[in-house]
């Protein structure tokens, strides 16, 4: 019968130490890897805050109840600080104000309403949007969030909200993700290699950069006027046809200063600055802009907010029509033979003081009276030897009509002259307003009847030319 007998298997002690040290090498090797992949408190708190900028940055951005889109470049996105109400709570001022409480409430709106969207804690205390120090400091382009802690969240994180009108182009949060605790400090501080401190930049149009932005605008701006004139190609020569244009800064009072030179952009304007464009139409053009009553021209106010400003100034033609005279009893083949006719030209308005008027722009670019208004005069057509509301130089001068009738295409509105007809016409230059037309018979005949005023048989008569040509027929006799 065979013997048996246990054995058991045992590690020497150099086998232990030998998977003692194995163990060692491999805990050496992955505890670095743990820790990057095991994130630490102020890092889970840190992605936590960075959805939560973003939420809600986007959601205020994305409401026009809270920052209604505006038609111009003055205010957009979140330099739109004029006041809304959202549920009965008032946020944003006038920014246009020398009220210095107005003021506060518009540059306060941004950290009101984007408090707005948390649950503080029962430690937080009220709202506090406050910079101890100005809203801009030397050397940044932006807003920085350097004063009071604004609010602390049901999470027991710290917010530090600016007081803004995103003037500089962009503003800053700050999050302390541990409250009081140390270290406070961020990656942006000197010898902080554990932040528990985040900061965001976040622009006027609700983009949000991670890093301080260092060219988020200029610091001067320009403005750019395209004049064009009706017909021209743009660029082309033709462009100064039409008119001209001066550009003069606006005071607080917004009246405006020294207009500069012709035709001449303005350069190295500093931000939140206004100014007016004053245009010119030579004669036979005229400009769809509204009359500014200080200057008495047409013109458009600009305001210069942190960007270029880019303006299209389009000279107009005017529309032209003819004035044609019958004749009756002209036994001549060139009517031109019986009488002469001319149009005297050259008109523009002229303000009678002592009462009261406004006048607009009509669709042939003339300034036509409406009723009373409140620049202190009302506007009269008068002719000759004058200025017009533009300033420029008014001729006087006299158009002698041409044999033949004008008949005018339908279709394109050129004028072909028909010489069958015992007619006078003029059609060049012919523009809206009030003229002064005189028929002088020639010797042998006179005008029927003949009148008190004009016993030699001169014809008179006021005309305005309004949308349509116009006709007018004088008799005759020898």
């Amino acid at each position: 019968m065979l013997n048996s007998r246990s054995s058991k298997i045992a590690m020497t002690l150099s086998e232990i130490l030998l998977c003692i040290g194995i163990i060692g090498v491999i805990a050496a090797i992955t505890l670095p890897i743990l820790k990057k992949v095991i994130p630490t408190k102020e890092e889970s708190f840190h992605k936590k805050t960075n959805y939560t900028v973003e939420q809600v940055v986007s959601q205020l951005y994305d409401d026009e109840a809270m920052y209604p889109r505006k038609s111009d470049f003055n205010a957009q996105g979140f330099q739109n600080l004029e006041k809304v109400t959202i549920s009965g709570v008032e946020y944003g001022g006038k920014v246009e104000t020398t009220n210095a409480t107005e003021l506060r409430k518009a540059k306060e709106k941004f950290c009101r309403l984007f408090a707005s969207k948390f649950e503080f804690s029962s430690e937080s205390g009220p709202l506090v949007c406050e910079n101890q120090k100005n809203d801009s400091k030397s050397g940044n382009n932006v807003t920085l969030a350097l004063g009071k802690r604004s609010f602390r969240s049901k999470d027991n994180v710290d917010w530090y909200l600016p007081v803004t009108d995103f003037k500089y182009g962009a503003a800053q949060i700050m999050v302390d993700v541990n409250n009081v605790d140390g270290p406070n400090c961020s990656k942006e501080d000197a010898g902080c290699s554990k932040p528990d401190r985040f900061i965001y930049y976040v622009k006027p149009n609700g983009s949000i950069t991670y890093e301080q932005p260092k060219e988020v605008l200029k610091n001067k701006f320009q403005i750019i006027v395209n004049a064009t004139t009706e017909d021209c190609p743009n660029g082309g020569a033709c462009n100064k046809n039409g008119g001209s244009f001066y550009i003069a800064p606006v005071n607080s009072s917004g009246n405006a200063g020294a207009f500069g030179g012709k035709n001449l952009g303005r350069s190295n304007i500093q931000s939140n600055t206004k100014f007016i464009i004053k245009a010119v139409p030579k004669p036979g053009y005229y400009v769809n802009w509204s009359m500014d009553r200080q200057l008495k021209a047409p013109a458009k106010r600009v305001k210069v907010y942190n960007s270029d400003v880019y303006v299209d100034l389009k000279f107009l033609k005017k529309s032209t029509y003819c004035v044609v005279v019958d004749y009756e009893n002209c036994d001549q083949d060139d009517v031109t033979n019986c009488a002469t006719a001319q149009l005297t030209s050259g008109c523009g308005y002229k303000k009678v003081t002592n009462k009261q008027g406004v006048y607009k722009l009509n669709s042939d670019g003339v300034y036509e009276y409406v009723g009373l208004g409140v620049d202190g005069g009302e506007y009269n057509y008068v002719c000759g030897g004058l200025q017009d509301t533009y300033g420029n130089n008014i001729p006087s001068t006299s158009t002698t009509l041409k044999f033949g009738r004008p008949v005018r295409d339908p279709a394109t509105g050129a004028v072909n002259i028909d010489k069958s007809y015992q007619s006078a016409h003029t059609c060049d230059k012919n523009y809206t307003g009030d003229y002064k037309l005189k028929v002088t018979p020639k010797p042998g005949y006179k005008v029927h009847p003949m009148t008190t005023e004009h016993p030699d048989g001169l014809y008179e008569q006021d005309v305005r030319l309004g949308t349509e040509d116009l006709y007018f027929t004088v008799s005759l006799e020898r």
